[in-house]
């Protein structure tokens, strides 16, 4: 995020400034708009990296209280690998995110490619 700020010209907010914006009404007004998809972009991933936390929520659950990935894990057995509580549980776990990006993908492909001249 830090890094796109630095790629907004400063044009945009000394004209906003000139037009009587102040500086935080500037950013406000100039930069957030703009860095809407970068927003979105960085949001999803920062969902996607928590919800498939596998190594920290398996040293920290105990039996009562566990995450989907760890109870995922628990159908693997000492003989044999369960693979349809897997599959079917690795559906259920995956769908809340395939939601969330269908549902922010319009709004994030609008505000990422909404300053490029054709």
């Amino acid at each position: 995020m830090v890094g796109f700020y630095q790629e907004l010209p400063p044009d945009l907010e000394e004209a906003s400034m000139l037009d009587g914006c102040s500086f935080v009404g500037a950013f406000i007004r100039i930069a957030l708009p703009l860095g809407k998809g970068m927003m979105i972009a960085a949001f999803i991933v920062s969902i996607i990296f928590s919800w498939n936390e596998f190594l920290l929520a398996l040293i920290m659950t105990g039996l009562r209280a566990q995450t989907a990935p760890v109870l995922a894990y628990s159908y693997k057995l000492h003989t044999q690998v369960l693979w349809g509580p897997i599959t079917a549980l690795g559906t259920l776990i995956s769908l809340p995110i395939i939601v969330l990006v269908v549902l922010t993908q319009k709004s994030l492909i609008k505000s990422l490619t909404f300053g490029i001249i054709d």
